[in-house]
Parts: structure tokens; C-alpha cells; sequence
């Protein structure tokens, strides 16, 4: 076998070896194959072609790496099981990329926690939703708290994030929405005291304004589809308990039925 001819592209040297009638292309780094001292013409006996073959996996394989975290930013732990699941290479060769990937800068776990975590507070994530999320990629517990610690935007953040909830909210009771505002943060990460606390600070009063209205707007679409199949106690009875699961206080709901009665009355 000899080396009939070579081509750079990059930082990649192809080669193009002969066997007899037999010919193969392999792809070596530029590194390689200087180290290797090759050059068109030689002739590479059995022992060069395996280890020149060696090499030329490393290369494909980093190739690969690399594109992946072009795509996007990985921790060690995803990469690590992204080449031995997806590449099904051997851990002698995984760890190789690995440390490769790290002494180049392409893996940096402390960087990719910072980032992550910079990028998920931007969204308004809690930091319970956040540990969570970084725990499940691989990082330790340490490297996640102390990243954790250098953040002090947490309260500010349940407050960003519970005003987007209430002006998402058009109608309905104060008691309700506190409540949703409660639970939707602590779905977003928040402890539940600071999610609890932060319901309770809100700016409620465009709300109450229009809880009267809210209900009575409210009252009126529940018995339009009511009273095809219920009158009187039973109506009035199961209006009244769609009000209270809606958290309006009892003698409001009273006030709203009463009221709605004598206009049907009238009609």
C-alpha cells in the first residue's frame, strides 16, 4: 500500500491511499499528519495504515463533537453520554475527547452553569426549576450552588414574573387569581413561602375595580348554559356554587343573583 496523493481542506489533510486496484480516502487532522511524516509516493506498511486508521477516527469523531456544540452548548456529563450512547465509541476514546474538548475550551461545566442559569432567570425561572434542570444535565450539586449564590434576583424576579400573570388575566375574583399567581409561580420554580408572599404583594387594585362586573359578566354566560337544563332552586343553587369556586365572597354572589332574578322576572 502507498500513499498516492493528499489534499488539504481546512485544518483536514485528506488521503488517498492504493492498494493494488484497491483505493480508500481517509481523513487525517493537519497535526496528525505531520506527526505522521507523510508525503505523496511513500509506502505505509500494515502497522502505519492501522495507527494512521486510529488517528483518523479521533479526527472524525472530534469533527463531530465539535459540530455539536456549535449547535449548541453542552455540559461534560451530555457529552460524555451523547459519545457513548449516540457514537458508541470506547471510554478510552470518550475521555480523550473529553479532555481534548476541555484543554480547548469547547467544555467548560462552570461557564455552562452560569449561562444556563443567566439564561433561565432571563425567562423568569425559579431557582428550584433551574437546579433541577442543571442537576438532570449532569452538574454537581456544588458547582450548581455556589453558581447559584453569586444571583441575588429571586424575589425581584417572582414579582417580574406575577405581574406578567396578573395582566394576562381579563376577568375573575381577587381570591382566584391570588391563588393562580401562588401556584403558577411555585410551577415556575419559586418556593412556595416566596410564591405565597409574592401573591400577597400584588397590586390588585385594576381587579377589584371590576369584580362586580367580572362576576356579573361571568354569572350571566354560566346561566345562559345552565338554564337549558335547570330552573329555579336548582339553578339559583348551582350558580351560586360556580361563584364561590370562582372565589367571590357569598353575600356578592347573593347580591348578583338577586338581582339577576328580578331582571328575568321582569322579562
Amino acid at each position: 500500500m502507498f500513499l498516492k496523493e493528499t489534499e488539504v481542506r481546512g485544518n483536514n489533510v485528506i488521503l488517498k491511499l492504493k492498494d493494488g486496484e484497491e483505493e480508500e480516502k481517509i481523513t487525517l487532522s493537519t497535526d496528525d499528519f505531520y506527526a505522521f511524516r507523510l508525503r505523496s509516493g511513500m509506502e505505509i506498511s500494515t502497522d502505519r495504515y492501522r495507527e494512521i486508521k486510529a488517528a483518523a477516527e479521533k479526527t472524525a469523531v472530534f469533527a463531530k463533537c465539535l459540530h455539536k456544540l456549535t449547535a449548541r452548548d453542552r455540559s461534560v456529563q451530555e457529552m460524555k453520554d451523547w459519545l457513548s450512547t449516540q457514537l458508541k465509541i470506547t471510554d478510552a476514546l470518550r475521555d480523550e475527547m473529553i479532555q481534548r474538548l476541555e484543554k480547548l475550551g469547547w467544555l467548560d461545566d462552570e461557564r455552562y452553569c452560569r449561562e444556563q442559569i443567566t439564561a433561565m432567570k432571563n425567562s423568569l425561572k425559579g431557582e428550584k426549576l433551574i437546579r433541577d434542570t442543571l442537576l438532570r444535565k449532569g452538574l454537581s450539586v456544588r458547582l450548581v450552588d455556589e453558581c447559584l449564590q453569586s444571583f441575588d434576583d429571586e424575589a425581584d424576579n417572582a414579582r417580574r414574573c406575577a405581574e406578567k400573570i396578573l395582566r394576562s388575566r381579563s376577568g375573575g375574583s381577587l381570591k382566584k387569581t391570588r391563588e393562580e399567581i401562588r401556584t403558577k409561580l411555585m410551577q415556575r420554580g419559586y418556593s412556595a413561602s416566596l410564591a405565597a408572599e409574592t401573591a400577597e404583594r400584588m397590586d390588585y387594585s385594576r381587579l377589584v375595580e371590576k369584580q362586580d362586573e367580572n362576576l356579573q359578566a361571568g354569572m350571566r354566560k354560566t346561566r345562559k348554559r345552565l338554564s337549558r337544563k335547570y330552573s329555579g332552586y336548582e339553578l339559583r343553587s348551582r350558580l351560586y356554587r360556580w361563584g364561590m369556586q370562582q372565589g367571590y365572597a357569598a353575600d356578592v354572589i347573593n347580591a348578583v343573583l338577586d338581582e339577576m332574578e328580578s331582571e328575568y322576572e321582569e322579562d
